[in-house]
């Protein structure tokens, strides 16, 4: 038991302890996916930007109840590109948020959104690149 300002039994401390644990594995998970973005120091001369193909990943985690990670990698980018967020039981755009070739990723809160299944889709140029599910628990 913790004897400075906070006193936690020990089921309170179990509690916490499996929650460090589920954050520690989302962390090792995240920076898996990050890592798989980046090109190996060896194929980065031999590769240009422009040879690397735009990609949208996975949500981590999915399914999820409030914060999700999109990882995504913006290649040949004229003005513009965005990750668009569609419900998929009405097919209503729920989110569009602007982003940029040097971000890797995105944060995405579900705050405001129900349950369900959604779609998110990255944009290059008003041009569909890929499209993935994700699903909110509440």
């Amino acid at each position: 038991t913790y004897t400075g300002l906070y006193s936690f039994d020990g089921n309170e401390m179990e509690v916490l302890k499996e929650q460090n644990k589920n954050l520690q594995e989302q962390i090792d998970e995240l920076k898996h996916v990050i890592a798989g973005l980046a090109l190996p120091t060896d194929l980065k001369s031999a590769v240009t930007a422009e040879d690397i193909s735009p990609l949208l990943g996975a949500n981590i985690p999915n399914p999820y109840e409030s914060n999700t990670i999109i990882p995504f990698r913006i290649n040949g980018m004229k003005s513009s590109a965005a990750i668009v967020v569609t419900s998929l039981a009405t097919g209503r755009v729920v989110n569009a948020i602007p982003v940029s070739k040097e971000e890797k990723f995105i944060s995405f809160d579900s705050e405001r959104l129900e349950s369900g299944t959604y779609l998110y889709s990255l944009y290059i140029d008003e041009q569909l690149v890929e499209t993935r599910k994700m699903q909110i628990v509440k």
